[in-house]
């Protein structure tokens, strides 16, 4: 039998795994960009244009549209394509109270099973947080947020639980990226966060419980205060809106497609 040459063509099993791998790309660069608010809500997604920055055929770009539309992050139309999926102020209701609620049920679990390394890890994150507010780094806050509550889903040591929340936080963490550009957003939550960090350091469920709770009543109300602000951000074509609220330099670049290499 004729070995098989260099240059034949490749075996399925092999394209099948490669456009898998770049499915995943596609997503989860569209992914970050939704959730980071560098596609404004509305905002149509050109797979071509995706693609190209991508460096790949439209193929897995479709492939991961379809994907995001599961999640909630896009809508897709007959013959018009797909879109970022608008702010919706009773979807946001609905995502905050259930977040709220299986956080709650994460940190009552933390005060129980976190390790002192996690604890060590946590404190080092708040006092981050603390940096990045008195500095009004409008950037770097988001993402201290993020791995604040990562490293809280990883102490409760509960894989289902922590899944259910990682999927909920991907559908509103766009609206907590544009409501942490405001200052007063930025001094609420660091409070919360802080007194949410005791709870867990003095072993106290239900202090965890009552802080996490009240997190998210905070969350939800800094959400709803600066909802209408949120949403004149945006033009109808999804290039934003300046306004006097709005502090300069906060980071949220929306409208513009990352390039491929910004990760």
């Amino acid at each position: 039998m004729k070995p098989q040459s260099s240059g034949d063509a490749m075996p399925p099993e092999k394209k099948v795994r490669r456009k898998a791998n770049l499915t995943e790309r596609a997503f989860h660069f569209l992914e970050k960009s939704i959730m980071d608010v560098l596609l404004a809500p509305g905002e149509r997604i050109s797979e071509a244009k995706v693609a190209r920055s991508l460096k790949m055929s439209r193929g897995p770009v479709r492939e991961a549209l379809r994907k995001l539309e599961s999640v909630g992050l896009v809508t897709r139309e007959a013959n018009r394509g797909a879109r970022v999926t608008e702010f919706n102020e009773r979807e946001l209701s609905e995502l905050d109270a259930l977040r709220s609620h299986l956080l709650t049920m994460a940190g009552r679990l933390a005060t129980e099973l976190a390790t002192p390394e996690q604890i060590g890890k946590m404190r080092l994150i708040v006092e981050e947080m603390g940096e990045a507010v008195a500095a009004e780094d409008y950037i770097a806050y988001p993402e201290m947020n993020t791995e604040f509550h990562r490293l809280l889903n990883e102490m409760s040591a509960n894989a289902k639980l922590s899944a259910l929340i990682e999927q909920v936080y991907r559908q509103i963490s766009r609206y907590h990226v544009l409501a942490m550009s405001y200052r007063e957003g930025l001094v609420d939550s660091l409070g919360s966060h802080r007194r949410i960090l005791a709870a867990i350091e003095n072993r106290d469920p239900a202090a965890a419980e009552r802080e996490l709770a009240e997190h998210g009543r905070l969350s939800y109300r800094v959400l709803l205060e600066n909802f209408g602000r949120l949403r004149r951000v945006f033009r109808a074509n999804g290039t934003p809106r300046q306004e006097s609220g709005r502090p300069s330099g906060s980071g949220v670049n929306i409208g513009h497609l990352p390039s491929a290499s910004s990760g």
